[in-house]
């Protein structure tokens, strides 16, 4: 369970940077998530030569959630975990999975970072507008991620894709380690989902556009 005395109201939230905020000083659980992060399913491929190049230069989070404090919401009230923290930004921890995912579109598609190459032929763009874990009456939370995903061809600046993605996850328990296994999940679903939607639309606008 999550005691009340756990949990710090940051409306404003600049106000929970202050160190006296945390717990009162107790060294904070570290956590992960993103290692249940699944493979994207089979789709078009573009025909086989050189490698397709998609240029990500990672997800943009809201300031709220992207450090490495746990964010729930209760209606319009926000608040951290205390004494819990992400071992790393969600934010790096959400890309690093997302990278998992999209590694397997090669060897037909290449997930670059920009600069890595001169020009890539596709870039994707994630705007991830929540991730936090809501308390909707019930005892535990749900996981909650909400993304808007664009994949844009850099040859004509045309968006060739763009879509909702999201996952809602319920915690198995009012707890850190339950509430964490739902970001788990929902991270899995969120990051196959993104790469399932690349990879089919990046086949299909290659082979069209090579008839």
């Amino acid at each position: 369970m999550i005691p009340h005395r756990f949990l710090i109201l940051v409306l404003p939230i600049a106000l929970a940077s202050c160190g006296g905020l945390l717990g009162g000083g107790r060294p904070a659980e570290l956590y992960r998530f993103g290692g249940a992060a699944a493979a994207p399913a089979e789709a078009p491929q573009p025909a086989m030569g050189q490698s397709i190049l998609v240029s990500y230069r990672g997800a943009d989070f809201e300031a709220e959630s992207r450090g490495d404090r746990i964010l729930t919401a209760t209606g319009a009230s926000v608040s951290y975990v205390a004494e819990a923290r992400w071992i790393a930004p969600a934010s790096q921890l959400f890309d690093g999975a997302l990278m998992r995912s999209l590694g397997h579109l090669s060897p037909a598609i290449r997930i670059v970072r920009p600069g890595d190459v001169p020009r890539a032929d596709f870039t994707l763009s994630v705007d991830v507008r929540r991730f936090e874990a809501v308390y909707l009456g019930a005892e535990a939370p749900e996981a909650l991620i909400e993304a808007n995903v664009q994949l844009i061809r850099r040859s004509d600046r045309t968006i060739v894709g763009e879509w909702p993605v999201s996952s809602r996850e319920p915690a198995d328990a009012n707890r850190v380690t339950s509430i964490v296994a739902a970001f788990d999940r929902a991270t899995a679903t969120v990051t196959a989902r993104i790469s399932d939607l690349t990879r089919d639309t990046v086949g299909r606008t290659s082979i069209s556009s090579s008839r």
